[in-house]
């Protein structure tokens, strides 16, 4: 880990917290306002007509992780892996389980990686499914071969 990465997990860094772009058709404005006093948000504009690869492009851009509930990013031809700034797939449940979900999912990514919501380094070709119970995640390994889906559990 170098520095930077050890100040974001301290959260000391100016910009603080992780730049996630909202795919915001599939996310209601509560859960929006909710992810705002976490996260640095910004908007998909996809209200505007687009798809999914323009959002994808939209985030890389902007070097933003993808925050969404449409599973369409999870495929690695339609969102490859090596351009993505890291996507978070939370299940399409009501507002209050989705933000105990990410408040859980974040505090044993910390516990298991050392990593929180504050480094936006640590998603560069990272993709998380979140749920409840865990997650599973696929990544770039170091010698750049993507890495089979594998699911991490943890109790609640």
């Amino acid at each position: 880990m170098n520095e930077e990465e050890i100040e974001c997990v301290r959260g000391k860094t100016a910009e603080g917290k992780l730049k996630i772009l909202v795919d915001e058709n599939r996310l209601d404005n509560n859960l929006i306002k909710s992810l705002e006093k976490k996260f640095n948000v910004n908007m998909a504009v996809k209200n505007r007509g687009l798809d999914d690869k323009h959002v994808h492009i939209q985030a890389i851009t902007e070097s933003r992780a993808i925050l969404t509930n449409d599973g369409h990013f999870w495929d690695n031809k339609k969102c490859p892996m090596q351009e993505t700034k890291g996507i978070i797939i939370i299940p399409p449940n009501d507002t209050d389980e989705t933000i105990k979900t990410l408040d859980t999912f974040f505090k044993n990514l910390y516990k298991l990686f050392g990593i929180c919501r504050y480094c936006n380094g640590w998603w560069m070709g990272k993709k998380v499914k979140v749920q409840k119970t865990g997650f599973t995640w696929k990544y770039i390994t170091y010698d750049g071969n993507i890495s089979h889906e594998e699911r991490i559990e943890y109790e609640l």
